[in-house]
């Protein structure tokens, strides 16, 4: 019996760290980035599918089980006020979010049929269409940065989708894991109290 609050305290302890890994360290990490504005340089993006010579802007993706396809990349080369260096936005400043540090944005997962790489080429156009606005009225847009004219960052945020999925795991988790330990805990105590009034029996 004397085993179970040392247990119960441990499995705590692993829940808590599985609690910083998950949500406190993400956001250790973005206070970590100062907010700043970027002004838009460039915007390059490909114009046409790639073939067995011309891969450039499509970087690999991944379509599913021993599948690889390519996808295009959207570059926004910008440069922070006050700073005439030039660099690509990156699309988060966390490792977990930013898919691939050559693109400001490009699709993690993709399919490999032609139609769909049409697809993808024609989405991306549509999402320059915003940054090419910016571009074209010399507006700037808010970046993140841990110095200046270090790397630069659209996002700098902690999905809140994370965290809710993140809390409820782990809520259920340390609910269900700390009823099961109470449960042994007590039925170990349970059979104890028989097991010596049995013997205390004449």
């Amino acid at each position: 019996m004397k085993f179970c609050p040392f247990f119960l305290i441990m499995y705590l302890g692993i829940a808590l760290g599985i609690f910083y890994i998950l949500i406190l360290e993400p956001i250790f990490e973005t206070n970590k980035y100062n907010s700043t504005m970027c002004k838009i340089n460039e915007i390059v993006y490909p114009i046409s599918l790639p073939n067995l010579t011309d891969t450039y802007l499509w970087e690999s993706c991944d379509c599913g089980r021993q599948c690889e396809s390519l996808s295009p990349c959207l570059q926004l080369h910008v440069s922070m006020v006050n700073d005439s260096t030039s660099l690509i936005l990156q699309s988060h400043t966390l490792n977990k979010l930013n898919n691939n540090p050559r693109c400001t944005f490009i699709k993690k997962e993709c399919d490999s049929g032609l139609m769909e790489m049409l697809e993808d080429l024609q989405s991306i156009k549509t999402h320059a269409e915003p940054y090419n606005y910016l571009l074209n009225n010399n507006l700037t847009i808010e970046c993140y940065s841990k110095y200046q004219g270090d790397e630069v960052f659209l996002n700098n945020n902690l999905p809140i989708e994370d965290i809710q999925q993140a809390s409820l795991i782990l809520g259920i988790s340390v609910i269900s894991l700390l009823s099961y330990l109470i449960y042994i805990c007590y039925n170990i105590k349970k059979n104890k109290k028989i097991k010596k009034k049995v013997l205390t029996v004449p």
